[in-house]
């Protein structure tokens, strides 16, 4: 067979079980210690690193693991065996900074014989870490909630997820004060990027923070005394923008309209 003279633009496609023919030029059959990277390349895998000792004894057999990888900062391990939990600080590896006793009853307890691995998961958010029991049945409480027409289900929630420039937002509110029909409306422009490129004016938690003003203004010219009660305000991080019209007669069964652009609704329920 002739020889084959060719160039190959990078090797970051990984490893692929397709013929010759069928298979990317970045592609290879077989890769050992190496790492693709779109950024750096074909490069060679990162090595493991001794740290120091996380425990005295190994990890029992059948114990529930579970990493937590907050940030560069912050990296625990938490281990569930024997009803107990423990969770140790992998960076300063000190010991156990928190430990918990499952007595019988407690919802992450489980029998004698049961290997935690098997029926705990685990998954962390942010600052959160959510356990749940394989073993245990969910079963509602006696506990009901309110019936859909109650005051306190009369909310809704205008969320900003994403600003963007040059745009209207509009928020309005139609509703009726003894027969006549009334409309509280918050328009914010986000206007044009700066020179550098960025806009503070375009982040969502400022559009959604200057509806909120607005839409309390409007609510007082209309009606001075609900102004208090309606209780529009802004989430922090989240930027939505919550309306709260549980005790407020004239609000009740009125209509939330929100627009991104000029004169284009988006969203439009019934309170």
């Amino acid at each position: 067979m002739a020889l084959i003279n060719t160039s190959l633009a990078n090797l970051v496609q990984g490893v692929s079980q397709q013929p010759d023919t069928l298979r990317f030029d970045g592609q290879c059959e077989e890769q050992l210690n190496a790492l693709s990277s779109v950024s750096d390349g074909l490069k060679k895998r990162p090595n493991t690193r001794y740290v120091k000792n996380l425990l005295t004894t190994a990890v029992a057999d059948g114990a529930f693991v579970h990493f937590i990888n907050r940030d560069k900062t912050e990296k625990y391990v938490l281990i569930i065996n024997n009803n107990e939990l423990k969770v140790y600080n992998v960076l300063t590896a000190g010991g156990a900074v928190q430990t918990q006793t499952f007595t019988s009853g407690h919802y992450l307890h489980i029998n004698d014989g049961s290997k935690p691995r098997d029926i705990f998961k685990a998954l962390t958010v942010g600052d959160n870490t959510f356990i749940l029991n394989n073993s245990k049945t969910a079963n509602k409480t006696a506990d009901a909630s309110n019936a859909f027409s109650h005051a306190d289900n009369n909310k809704a929630i205008v969320f900003v997820k994403q600003g963007h420039y040059q745009t209207d937002y509009t928020v309005e509110i139609d509703f009726t004060i003894s027969g006549v029909a009334k409309t509280a409306k918050a328009t914010y422009i986000s206007g044009e990027p700066e020179s550098t490129g960025i806009s503070l004016n375009a982040r969502a938690g400022r559009i959604a923070s200057v509806l909120r003003d607005k839409l309390n203004d409007a609510l007082v010219v209309l009606y001075l005394p609900y102004n208090e009660i309606i209780g529009v305000q802004v989430i922090p991080e989240l930027h939505p923008v919550l309306i709260e019209p549980c005790d407020v007669p004239f609000l009740k069964n009125s209509t939330v309209k929100l627009s991104a652009s000029k004169k284009t609704p988006i969203i439009s329920f019934t309170l």
